[in-house]
Formats: C-alpha cells, structure tokens, sequence
C-alpha cells in the first residue's frame, strides 16, 4: 500500500469513527428521550388518576350532604304534619 492509499484509507477510518459515534450518541438520545417519555407517560396517568378520584371523592360529599339534608326536610315535614293532626284533636 502506498503512501496515498494509506492516507486516504486512515481518513476513511476517521470518518468511519466519527459517523459511528455520532449515530451511538443518537441512538443513545432517543432512548433517553423514549424513557423520558415514558416516564411522563407514567406520571401523567397518575395525575390522572388522583384527579379523578378528587372527583368522585366531592361527589360522593355532595351527594351525602344532599341525601343527609333530604332526610332532614322529610323528618320535619313528618313533624309537622304529626303536629298538625294532634292539633286538630
């Protein structure tokens, strides 16, 4: 091999090198960037999640108390009409 062919055959070796090691470091971003994702993924299911239970959780507070005051009025409206019929004796 001559001089030149030897040259020419170290450049292409660099280069070589260097287009692996970019396309290494690219592979490694988009894994990275894949598992980032992933985990955003993970954590906005959570958040999710934890929202929707709010949710139910006040509705489940509002229904009770409309049930708890239902309750109350239909106690006193029983009262009331008791009272009316002794009333009337």
């Amino acid at each position: 091999m001559t001089a030149a062919e030897e040259r020419r055959h170290n450049m292409r070796q660099v280069h070589l090198d260097k287009v692996r090691s970019h396309n290494n470091r690219v592979v490694e971003r988009r894994q990275n960037t894949s598992q980032d994702k992933d985990g955003a993924k993970d954590q906005l299911v959570q958040r999710l999640s934890a929202a929707e239970e709010r949710r139910l959780n006040q509705r489940k507070e509002v229904l009770d108390k409309v049930q708890s005051h239902l309750k109350k009025v239909a106690e006193r409206r029983e009262n009331q009409s008791a009272d009316k019929e002794s009333a009337k004796i």
